[in-house]
């Protein structure tokens, strides 16, 4: 699928080496992003656990430098996690680093625990969930996709802040625990449609 500037960004990542038995979910999260407009990252699909065990080391480091590009430039992040990887645990970190919305995906029949790093993060940047088949993993999907609405129309909103907004929204950001501007103004969008709809259902 070509690039289109109007679809928002989706990068998408799994280990490879779980491709055989996890093969229908990774099909299903690209397939369940792209019905809702995303344009997906998804080498997951395309490359064979063999292609990669044969890339050189100056094809990794390629390949990475890419990778980082794309983290960087996309909307959100998605990683399918039943099985554990280091490079996927890498890129996640870039994802949360570069302030994007991650979405942990893991099968219900998954062992052992996620990585203190990823349950501290849970809640805030990142959100985990469980699936015990295909029909709750898009539902999963789509929910995170509802969410991280509100993130990317505010990080493209052409908005220049007054110093004593800037200031407000930094004292928010540090009082708060927020990561970036964005979230602290998402945040503050949330909460007053929150207090909007609570009006609603009053009146």
């Amino acid at each position: 699928m070509s690039l289109k500037e109007n679809y928002n960004k989706a990068y998408f990542v799994a280990p490879l080496y779980a491709k055989p038995r996890l093969t229908d979910a990774y099909k299903k999260i690209a397939e369940v992003l792209t019905k809702n407009q995303y344009e997906v990252h998804d080498d997951v699909n395309k490359i064979s656990p063999e292609e990669a065990k044969q890339m050189n080391k100056e094809a990794i480091s390629r390949y990475f430098r890419k990778v980082e590009m794309l983290i960087r430039q996309c909307d959100i992040f998605i990683a399918e996690l039943t099985e554990p990887s280091p490079s996927v645990g890498y890129e996640i970190g870039y994802a949360v680093a570069n302030s994007k919305p991650v979405l942990i995906l893991r099968s219900d029949d998954a062992t052992g625990m996620l990585g203190a790093p990823f349950r501290a993060n849970a809640g805030k940047q990142i959100k985990i969930a469980n699936y015990k088949d295909l029909k709750s993993l898009e539902k999963e999907i789509e929910k995170f996709l509802h969410k991280a609405e509100s993130d990317i129309f505010i990080r493209r909103l052409p908005i220049e802040f007054t110093k004593s907004q800037i200031d407000y929204l930094e004292t928010t950001k540090k009082k708060e625990n927020q990561r970036s501007i964005n979230s602290t103004v998402r945040l503050i969008i949330e909460r007053d449609r929150e207090r909007t709809n609570n009006n609603n259902v009053d009146s």
